[in-house]
């Protein structure tokens, strides 16, 4: 399983140990108990109060699984929060997290989606975990001013399974917007500080258990008054002197001094100095262990010390400290209020000495990549000047991890000095605008960080020119980025220590290469980038370049490389979590698989592309794979659908600057307008996006432009015009080894040179496609490229026997997909849910009724003209093989001429086609089919196909699937207003499969352990087939395992009557056998009464 890349202290997410000096406090831990039924649990009240020694009490003493939260002030960002809350429950279900993680990976700080985080949290929580269980969140107060983090915890609240019970220690109540609604419900409970505070009983049970003092009433009563039940107050007052109780409240009047603070003063004097200093200095950690100690206070301060006799101390003194046991490590938490006091006292009395250790602090949690925390120090400290230089050191390590957000706060909180003077510090900026989608912006930081670093800094001079490249890239500036990553490479030519940054400029510039459309050098930079990223053992690098080398084998005809490449980098990306990478990699699969006809396939993969890439909240990727599944659409001919995708896409890119996506959507914006024959509008279209190319210095762009052009002279029938733009695009295609697009074009050039009588090149353009149309995994290239090819050849009769012949493989090719495509928009139809497909052509329905729609519209009786054609037309669907006009005669008029049934037949043949269309009947070698190439649907065909499914099916659940859908169409007989033989057959053959269907269904629900549905469907089996006793057997068995054995009785007395009144027979030795077994205790219950 993935692990989360922001990273929480294991200490935060373990329920801490139970110190023995807490006292059990009964009447609390039942009235937790008792609210623990509640979704929401309050623990409110002010310092001091017990919260958190009360809720670990309760938690090593409930029986539930408890998940525990301790915040910090660190906490307050929406992003680690949400790490924080995944880590919890993680760290007691260790198989959580199977989508939530992966998804909280993927979203940058600048696209975090919490509605999103909310709903795979709580299916992770449905779905790994099968009991009840208590989630603890200590400290809540420390970022209650957060919107985002309300908002998270209110949605959580709402949507969490009944499972789910969430205890919140706060110093108040909580702001969520919906607890009117929780309160409602009956899901909030809560203690208040007036039940935290210590009731006199208390008092004397604590003293007596921690002291060894039995209180006297007076004594209990005085300290109750003192103190208010203030469990900080009792436990601060206390002195014990020779078995003696004195309490420091008696001097109650300490001028300009916080009564807590008077009362620590006290206690802290009471210890050796040793371990006074040592509470001083380690109050400046938020938790400590021996290690920090050692490398923080050691280093820092040059000390030698038992740091283990000192945490030993402060344990057994009762310090205010909350001890975490992670493995065989001991970590401490002072009280918030113990170490507030402490750090005043430290900064205060020795100013110098607290600075080195918070220095000091600092360098560890960078040490350790802990650049958040270390940033918090210089925060504290005002240290605007190593701010800068902790944003110099952490800034590119920030970026690669998507801290985009928490970057641009330290920047933006930096005086824009510090950022002008420093190179580094520009750098960053420009690369965090461009990541938040300020390109021009960021650019003009780039421009500053150059001018002011190549003299001083080569390395950053190369790394600046690199970032720069990228941004002039999504501009579509591709000549300037192109020249920064050649610049780069340059420098970084004379810095044999910078492989890595030098294997990052070769990606830029194969990336910059492949959009010029330079395929071949753009390979060749692409795979040196991917080697040394190998090399430098940088798999997640390597990854990211192989995608983009399998897109340029993709565009090299190569897919079955591109393919076996794609699917091992999804593997990674899978393996680590990324769904952001997860989706750009479907997003190539699916464009790879609609290219070999592989619909299904990439439809999957196309949707689930933009479900991940919005999980990740990345708008581009989301664009890209909208557009592709416009492509995919438009490929099998859902002009509706396809526009639907683009005109998404296009939504998305206007916030984004992505300039070959614009380009991209408006050149097919023009194609689709040109399917339509709305020539004018395309050429509209065309003429912006040709524009668009020449401004990117794009030739691969132009030349898609000048492939659409050429599909535009094609229906103006401007042959010379056509030739002339698809020669000019094939050529450079194919120079560039674009065999994808090379292939469309010489397609389209083949109908072109026909048209044209240009026999020669028509000869040789067959010949040298003929390897390609031989090849499998080019046949969709091949048919979706050539209609105006098959025209050709179906309107030029006079066509010479060689190029006739030459053309056979490809007509076949063209034919194929051409019948291949309404199976293709039907299996489309029923999985899309991104962009849903519109209805079939044609719909028939047979099952319970006979209604025959052309698109939304019914056709009538009085559009039929006679029942006879339409009922041709159904008969024909029932023979696939197809019939000849004399078995036609034979089954509707076997009593009349052949003179008769040539009109007759002619005339129902005219009808049909007039109502349903004239495409719906084809006629082959003397012999008439239903056209099962036209988009159309029937029920009982897809009846059939549920069934066959079903058989098939694997998994008992896949099984029910199919089994229910086919029940839910059969909505009566078989064509029921037709009663001739050719019907009856067909009728009684999909009945019996229906109550078969009936009875497997009944049986798998009881397999799987689902009585209720199963009697369901044996219950309806009976209405056909009431004498079967294996159904009679099945329903006994359903009442059996529901434990209603009366039920079981009068199921066994309902069959024998019904055998006995029908067949005067009896029940088998089979059912009389189960049923005694199923009703055994009962009668021996009976017996012994």
């Amino acid at each position: 399983m993935a692990e989360l890349s922001i990273p929480v202290t294991r200490t935060k997410v373990i329920l801490p140990r139970r110190r023995a000096d807490l006292l059990t406090r009964q009447r609390l831990l039942s009235y937790l108990d008792d609210l623990s039924e509640n979704r929401l649990v309050i623990i409110a009240a002010p310092a001091g109060y017990g919260k958190t020694s009360l809720l670990v009490d309760f938690a090593h003493q409930n029986p539930m699984p408890v998940c525990w939260l301790s915040l910090d002030p660190m906490d307050a960002e929406p992003q680690r929060f949400v790490a924080g809350l995944i880590a919890a429950l993680q760290a007691v279900f260790p198989e959580f997290g199977r989508n939530s993680i992966p998804a909280l990976n993927g979203m940058p700080q600048e696209r975090l989606n919490l509605e999103t985080l909310v709903s795979l949290i709580v299916n992770d929580i449905y779905e790994t975990i099968d009991e009840h269980f208590i989630l603890i969140i200590d400290d809540y107060h420390l970022v209650e001013n957060v919107q985002e983090i309300n908002y998270f915890i209110n949605r959580f609240l709402l949507l969490a399974d009944e499972n789910c019970h969430v205890f919140i220690s706060s110093r108040r109540l909580l702001p969520l917007a919906d607890m009117p609604l929780l309160v409602a419900r009956s899901m909030v409970g809560g203690i208040g500080f007036e039940e935290l505070a210590f009731q006199p009983e208390e008092i004397r049970n604590l003293y007596l258990q921690n002291f060894g003092i039995s209180l006297s009433e007076k004594q209990v009563e005085e300290l109750s008054r003192l103190t208010e039940g203030w469990i900080t107050g009792l436990i601060l007052s206390t002195q014990v002197e020779n078995g003696q109780l004195r309490t420091r409240f008696q001097a109650k009047k300490v001028s300009g001094v916080s009564i807590y603070d008077y009362l620590a003063q006290q206690v802290l004097e009471q210890q050796k100095n040793d371990l006074k200093q040592f509470l001083y200095r380690t109050s400046l950690f938020e938790e400590f262990d021996r290690q920090i100690c050692e490398e923080v206070l050691g280093k820092g301060l040059n000390l030698q010390m038992d740091w283990d006799r000192l945490m030993e101390e402060v344990q057994r003194n009762n310090l205010f400290v909350l001890p975490v046991i992670e493995e065989d490590r001991i970590w401490l938490r002072y009280h918030h209020l113990f170490r507030d006091f402490l750090q005043n006292r430290l900064l205060r009395e020795y100013p110098q000495e607290a600075q080195c250790i918070l220095n000091r602090l600092s360098a560890y949690y960078q040490e350790v990549g802990e650049w958040e925390r270390a940033y918090q120090i210089y925060e504290r400290m005002g240290d605007k000047e190593a701010k800068a230089r902790l944003i110099e050191r952490a800034g590119t390590v920030m970026v690669s991890k998507g801290r985009i957000i928490t970057l641009q706060a330290w920047l933006e909180d930096l005086p824009s000095l510090y950022i002008e003077r420093s190179p580094l510090l520009l750098s960053i900026q420009g690369a965090v605008r461009v990541m938040l989608g300020d390109v021009r912006s960021g650019i003009e930081s780039f421009n500053l960080s150059l001018g002011l670093c190549k003299e001083a800094d080569a390395t950053l001079y190369a790394h600046t020119l690199i970032r720069r490249s990228g941004a002039f890239r999504i501009q579509g500036d591709y000549l300037h980025a192109l020249e920064d990553a050649e610049n780069a490479l340059q420098v970084l030519s004379h810095l044999p220590g910078e492989k890595h940054l030098f294997a990052t400029g070769l990606h830029a510039k194969g990336t910059v290469l492949h959009y010029l459309g330079k395929i071949n050098e753009s390979l060749n930079w692409l795979i040196q980038a991917r080697d040394i990223f190998f090399d430098l053992g940088d798999e997640e690098s390597a990854a990211k370049v192989a995608m983009e080398i399998a897109m340029v084998y993709r565009y090299l005809g190569n897919l079955e490389h591109a393919e076996k490449i794609y699917k091992d980098t999804l593997l990674f990306y899978q393996s680590s979590g990324n769904i952001v990478w997860q989706a750009n990699l479907l997003n190539n699969l699916g464009v790879l698989h609609s290219l070999a006809g592989l619909y299904e396939t990439a439809l999957e993969e196309l949707e689930k592309a933009i479900q991940y890439a919005r999980l990740g909240g990345y708008v581009r990727l989301e664009a890209y794979a909208l557009t592709s599944l416009g492509d995919l659409f438009k490929d099998v001919g859902a002009f509706l659908e396809a526009e639907q995708a683009y005109r998404k896409a296009n939504q998305l890119t206007q916030q984004i600057e992505d300039q070959f996506l614009r380009f991209y959507l408006t050149l097919a914006k023009s194609d689709l307008l040109l399917i339509r024959n709305q020539i004018q509008e395309a050429e509209n279209e065309l003429i912006t996006a040709w524009q668009a190319a020449v401004d990117a210095g794009s030739l691969y762009e132009e030349a898609l432009c000048k492939w659409v052009s050429g599909k535009i002279a094609i229906l103006k029938e401007d042959w010379d015009t056509a030739r002339r733009n698809l020669e000019e695009a094939e050529s450079y295609f194919s120079l560039e080894r674009h065999h994808v697009e090379a292939i469309r074009c010489r397609m389209l050039l083949l109908a072109v040179y026909a048209r044209l009588q240009n026999e020669p090149a028509l000869i040789r353009g067959m010949e040298e496609l003929l390897p390609v149309v031989q090849d499998i995994k080019f046949h969709h290239l091949i048919g979706s490229s050539g209609e105006p090819l098959g025209k050709v050849f179906q309107d030029e009769m006079n066509l010479p026997e060689d190029i006739r012949v030459l053309s056979a493989p490809f007509l076949k090719v063209i034919r194929q997909h051409s019948r291949h495509l309404p199976n293709a928009r039907k299996q489309l139809r029923q999985k899309s849910q991104e962009v849903p497909i519109s209805p079939p052509e044609l719909t028939i329905v047979t099952l319970g009724r006979i209604q025959i729609s052309l698109g939304d519209h019914m056709i009538t009786g009085m559009e039929w003209r006679s029942q006879t054609a339409r009922d041709l037309m159904l008969l024909l669907m029932l023979h696939p093989e197809g019939l000849t006009k004399e078995q036609v005669g034979l089954i509707f008029w076997p009593d009349i001429s052949p003179g008769e049934l040539k009109i007759r037949f002619k005339n129902t043949i005219y009808r049909l086609r007039h109502a349903a269309g004239k495409d719906v009947v084809v006629f082959e070698d003397d012999i008439y089919y239903f056209n099962r190439a036209m988009d159309y649907e029937a029920d009982f065909e897809t009846f059939n196909r549920e069934i066959q499914l079903a058989g098939l099916a694997r998994k008992p659940e896949q099984e029910i699937e199919h089994y229910r859908h086919a029940i839910e169409l059969y909505k009566g007989e078989f064509l029921p207003e037709i009663n001739e033989e050719w019907v009856v057959v067909e009728r009684e053959r999909l009945h019996q499969k229906y109550i078969t269907a009936l009875r497997r269904l009944a049986e798998l629900y009881l397999e799987t352990s689902q009585p209720v549905e199963a009697l369901a469907f044996a219950n309806r089996y009976l209405q056909y087939d009431p004498l079967n006793e294996g159904v009679h057997q099945l329903i006994m068995r359903c009442y059996a395992s529901m434990g209603n054995v009366n039920m079981v009785i009068k199921q066994y007395q309902t069959l024998n009557f019904i055998l006995e009144s029908e067949l005067g027979a009896q029940p088998s030795p089979q059912t009389i056998s189960l049923y005694d077994l199923l009703t055994r205790n009962r009668r021996k219950t009976e017996n012994d009464h």
